[in-house]
Formats: C-alpha cells, structure tokens, sequence
C-alpha cells in the first residue's frame, strides 16, 4: 500500500507521470519570453485535516511544480504561485491524507489571468491515484 510520502516522491522525481525522467521547480519562474500571472489554488476542505500537497502538472511539458501553502488576509490556507505562465494547459494535482485514508483531487485548467481554483478532495485507491497520474502522460 502506497502512503502519501511515497506519492509525493514519485512526483517529485515524476515517475509516474513520464517515467523516462523531467524537471521539477518551486522557488522561481522557468517560462522565458511568456506573460506571467498570479494563481491561487484555494481548498474547499479544511487543510489542517487533510495535509493536501498540491503539484502542477504541464501539459506537454516535462515539468511539475510543488506548490506550498500560505495564508491569505483572512489567514485561510491557500496554495500561490506567482509566476504562472499565461494560456498554459496543466494539471492540479492534489493528494491527501486522513485518518490513514488517501485523498486527491485532479482538476485540469488553463491558466487565466490572476485566477483561483477550487479543489475537493476526494477519497482514493491507491490504484486510482496511480492511474489518474499514469493518465497525464
């Protein structure tokens, strides 16, 4: 049985998705010569329930981003990435764990101007979650 750690690892060094290997960034813009923009990925459940982790995956594109939360005015835990490339095709990808039950949320988008996205997470198997991210190959 997978846990959510090992999931996070398989992410982050993307294997599945595209197993044959890419690049992973979190703490700097990597798009050149691209309009950037501001996106908040906003959780509908209670963070300090689940302990979401929540990844951008691009449309082919061999790369994921971590996104980490932060709290916003009203001290809501949001998950921003203010370097996003505008008209891009991606992936949120959320996993989840409670009460040693693992959750996630796979909502596809294309990044708009300064836009927030909602997500749910929903209860998973392990098999589920493993062929929802063998899907965005």
């Amino acid at each position: 049985t997978a846990t959510q750690s090992s999931y996070i690892f398989n992410l982050f060094t993307f294997n599945p998705p595209l197993s044959y290997g890419t690049w992973s960034n979190c703490d700097s813009p990597f798009f050149t010569n691209v309009p950037l923009t501001s996106l908040v990925i906003d959780p509908t459940d209670d963070p300090n329930l689940y302990g979401p982790d929540v990844f951008l995956i691009f449309n082919g594109k061999n790369t994921m981003i971590h996104l980490y939360g932060a709290t916003d005015i009203n001290n809501n835990v949001i998950f921003p990435y203010f370097y996003a490339p505008l008209g891009y095709q991606v992936t949120v990808v959320v996993i989840g764990e409670k009460e040693g039950k693992l959750y996630s949320s796979f909502t596809p988008i294309t990044i708009g101007s300064n836009q927030t996205v909602n997500f749910t997470l929903s209860e998973t198997t392990d098999n589920a979650f493993h062929a929802a991210l063998t899907a965005l190959n």
